[in-house]
């Protein structure tokens, strides 16, 4: 790398920790106002609000790594404009994108990282924060979540094996239930749904089969009740939401519900963008650059890192409405998590070279 590159990329470098570092406390400020209620309503610990305060690092560097990468960008760029390197630079020859393309390349790498701690450091982090917050500040029965696919329970003689739970219609599907006294099985109930009715599970209908040493008889049912020993009440409060599940348990759980009949946008949307949007930093980069370089004796400084930041603002809005769209289904999932990154990045890299 030549001297004047290695140079820009130290001093964004330090501008780049200086905004993120600033930018993360004033995120832990609201995360700490946030929990401070909780932490003096149950007299937890100081040791239980340091935990909680660790364990929402990673999503809080997810969110603050784009704006710090905005900011510091604007910032190098600025000062490189007040002290005139950049009309030095132009003058001798040297092409601005030739010196900032190690900053965009720190953008990229930024982002190739974000990949896999947004797949699965981030989740496994909010559920570690759940169970600081549900059983060391609010001192609640610790519960394990899990993400209620093909789960065994077990109530009396009756062990059942659960496909699914659609939380949307309250309903389990696939049912498969042992009857099993003394060590052996009498009947087993095979059932593709069951609903909440009158405070019991009913499946509408159903196969049972009986085990005698006569041989094995089949014989159908209707509206069978199933004492599981969990309401739906109960089912939401172990549930493990979306975002607590890693990339692979996501797409696993999306995998079971496409083989159930069931079709969710928004978790599809949900697992594509944790991928996009791992991509922000290098988007924040490309839009910084055009608005960064400004002229210094027409007062411009200020004025750009004010566009530059407005900019990005638009940027995070449209992404937000395109996802939103993608959830509800109007929109495919890759294109609402991918088409706002082109468009602005497009933007962003076109209104440089014209400011080059």
């Amino acid at each position: 790398m030549n001297l004047l590159p290695k140079s820009v990329l130290k001093e964004f470098l330090k501008r780049l920790a200086l905004a993120l570092g600033s930018v993360l406390l004033v995120y832990y400020l609201v995360i700490f106002f946030d929990v401070l209620d909780d932490v003096l309503e149950y007299r937890a610990s100081l040791h239980a609000l340091f935990r909680y305060l660790l364990a929402s690092f990673p999503q809080a560097l997810a969110h603050t790594l784009p704006l710090a990468f905005l900011v510091g960008t604007l910032m190098l760029l600025v000062g490189l404009s007040w002290g005139s390197e950049i009309i030095a630079m132009k003058a001798v020859g040297i092409r601005l994108r030739t010196v900032l393309f190690p900053v965009v390349i720190v953008g990229l790498l930024s982002s190739i990282f974000l990949i896999p701690w947004n797949a699965s450091v981030v989740p496994v982090s909010l559920q570690k924060r759940w169970v600081v917050l549900n059983a060391d500040i609010k001192g609640k029965k610790s519960v394990r979540l899990i993400s209620f696919s093909n789960v065994w329970v077990r109530k009396g003689n009756n062990t059942c094996l659960l496909s699914f739970y659609d939380e949307r219609n309250r309903e389990i599907r696939g049912i498969t239930c042992f009857l099993i006294k003394k060590d052996t099985m009498k009947i087993t109930y095979l059932a593709p749904k069951a609903v909440w009715k009158n405070s019991k599970w009913f499946a509408p209908k159903g196969v049972a089969i009986f085990w005698n040493r006569e041989g094995v008889k089949e014989q159908s049912f209707k509206n069978l009740g199933f004492d599981l020993g969990l309401s739906p009440s109960e089912i939401d409060d172990r549930k493990k939401p979306p975002q607590q599940m890693t990339y692979g348990e996501l797409k696993e759980y999306i995998k079971d519900m496409r083989a159930q009949g069931l079709k969710r946008r928004d978790l599809e949307t949900e697992a594509m963008g944790r991928i996009s949007l791992a991509f922000s930093p290098l988007i924040m980069v490309l839009l910084a650059l055009p608005f960064g370089i400004v002229n210094p004796r027409r007062g411009e400084m200020l004025l750009g890192i004010g566009k530059g930041i407005l900019f990005g603002f638009f940027y995070w809005i449209g992404l937000s409405i395109f996802l939103s769209l993608s959830q509800k289904g109007l929109l495919p999932a890759i294109v609402g998590c991918w088409l706002p990154h082109i468009i602005f990045g497009f933007l962003g890299f076109r209104m440089f070279e014209a400011a080059e």
